[in-house]
């Protein structure tokens, strides 16, 4: 059966999506940037409604998916607090100037993240494929991982 994902932007939109049915929510903020990682306080709130997988945007600003090496130190960070704070999964994208995937940070970030759900940032990586995927994860956990990114999508 399909999962209902829904993306909030606020506390109040992802209490909205939950009391409306959605078996996960991927939480962000600031609309206006095309989605930002949210507040710790935000994530907390959101961990604490019943009965929803909570996916975390690892994201430090709106605008391209090119990272300067402090905003890339930032998303890694943002990952180690999604977890603490009980997230099961985080949605990031990184690229290269070339407009293709940074594979060298991805693979960090993806062991950074390590035993949560990891998906991509569907509009930021749009050349990303599902074997790129696979392959990314599949080294670092094998391919029960694999399947997980994918669900995402």
């Amino acid at each position: 059966m399909p999962l209902l994902e829904i993306v909030a932007y606020s506390y109040a939109s992802a209490l909205a999506a939950q009391q409306g049915g959605a078996d996960r929510i991927e939480l962000c903020e600031n609309t206006a940037e095309g989605g930002t990682t949210p507040g710790l306080g935000t994530i907390e709130a959101v961990r604490e409604l019943p009965g929803v997988k909570l996916h975390v945007m690892i994201r430090p600003r709106g605008g391209d998916f090119l990272y300067t090496d402090a905003e890339y130190k930032i998303m890694l960070r943002d990952i180690a607090v999604a977890r603490e704070a009980g997230a099961d999964g985080v949605v990031f994208g990184l690229l290269r100037p070339d407009a293709t995937v940074d594979l060298e940070r991805t693979r960090r970030l993806v062991a950074a993240a390590k035993g949560m759900s990891v998906g991509t940032a569907e509009t930021g990586v749009a050349r990303v494929s599902t074997t790129l995927e696979t392959s990314i994860t599949s080294s670092l956990w094998g391919s029960s991982t694999s399947k997980r990114c994918t669900e995402l999508r």
